[in-house]
């Protein structure tokens, strides 16, 4: 399993395009960590939603660190049990705002489940665009 490497200092990319389920996903080196996460992960998901006249088109403003996407991910259908999150914050001090990140993170899979089942996910996506 290949993962997103940092090169260069701040730079991201994967060594290879690949597929999140059956949609395809670019990882082209970008300069940040935010960058990347906007250009290689949500934007094509959106632009994907808009072309099959999913939701309107949407402005975002600002995503955050990759950490974050990981433990984002547990809590996007239900979560994990208390002490899983309070074990990761014994290792891994979770910032202030953890709970705000986590729903920023959590557009991308979003994205990509209204993208490939259709708009029963669309209302979780916009209140987090309206909310962030």
């Amino acid at each position: 399993m290949t993962a997103l490497h940092q090169v260069q200092g701040k730079q991201f990319r994967l060594a290879t395009d690949n597929y999140m389920g059956s949609l395809p996903q670019s990882n082209q080196l970008t300069d940040n960590w935010i960058d990347f996460f906007i250009q290689q992960r949500l934007l094509p998901q959106v632009k994907l939603a808009v072309n099959r006249q999913l939701p309107e088109p949407v402005q975002v403003k600002q995503f955050f660190g990759h950490r974050s996407i990981d433990i984002a991910m547990t809590t996007l259908f239900g979560g994990f049990d208390n002490l899983f999150y309070e074990s990761y914050n014994y290792h891994y001090r979770l910032p202030v705002n953890y709970r705000q990140q986590w729903k920023v993170c959590n557009l991308y899979p979003l994205l990509i489940h209204l993208n490939l089942f259709g708009k029963s996910y669309l209302a979780d996506i916009v209140h987090t665009i309206a909310r962030y």
